[in-house]
């Protein structure tokens, strides 16, 4: 699994790191979401290029390379996609920026656009008959998302957690408001899914614990649920 790294802005507070004594903004909990989806049987390893890159050793142990970003990354995507080909690996993007244009991508093997759910289970099986590199690339789209009461824990174990200057926790998809300048609506649907109270605290425990500065609520939107922060506010 690799994290392509930010391009420095304003928005990711880096210049802030060395007070705080950190490398990177916060975990990304999508492509950690997917590295806990895995088969159990499946060796995951994590990388965040925000915190180092990925060697020729980590391409070596590979057998098929998942890379997820925001527009802002598409660069270092790209990037990771050119270097994972140099040793032959099949490589599959999934994400906010290859779900809304999956033109930017044409080097890619795998597209997987949408959220979790069916695709995801058809990637899996692909690479699992197969993990070599397809003849021309596949496109896979979320058409059954997976229920939000089903998501697994993200995979925090496999992340460096103390190095980061948030840590999060994710509750909601979806958002029912259509602003302009937000693609959320598009790509995760105007109906908010909202994960259970049982869930949501467990799910950020070993994150929210290890964070060295400071604590995020995350979703794609509160203001569509907005009692649901404060009830995890309570619980934590």
């Amino acid at each position: 699994m690799r994290f392509p790294r930010y391009t420095p802005s304003f928005g990711t507070f880096e210049y802030a790191y060395p007070l705080a004594g950190v490398q990177a903004f916060m975990p990304p909990q999508g492509i950690l979401v997917i590295a806990a989806y895995m088969p159990a049987n499946w060796p995951v390893r994590f990388i965040d290029e925000n915190i180092r890159p990925a060697t020729k050793e980590d391409f070596e142990w590979a057998e098929a390379v998942f890379v997820s970003g925001m527009h802002i990354q598409r660069q270092q995507m790209n990037d990771i996609c050119r270097r994972a080909h140099a040793f032959d690996l099949a490589v599959a993007i999934g994400g906010p920026s290859v779900s809304a244009c999956p033109d930017y991508y044409p080097s890619f093997d795998y597209l997987h656009v949408g959220e979790l759910g069916d695709a995801t289970d058809e990637l899996i099986e692909r690479l699992a008959r197969d993990p070599s590199r397809p003849e021309r690339q596949v496109v896979l789209k979320t058409a059954d998302r997976l229920d939000m009461t089903k998501f697994p824990i993200p995979a925090y174990e496999l992340a460096e957690i103390k190095r980061y200057f948030l840590g999060s926790i994710q509750y909601s998809s979806g958002c029912p408001y259509q602003c302009e300048f937000c693609d959320i609506p598009g790509l995760y649907g105007r109906n908010p899914r909202l994960k259970p109270r049982s869930r949501s605290p467990p799910s950020s425990t070993s994150c929210w614990n290890a964070a060295s500065w400071a604590r995020s609520i995350s979703s794609t939107t509160i203001s569509s649920a907005i009692a649901r922060p404060r009830s995890i506010c309570c619980r934590i």
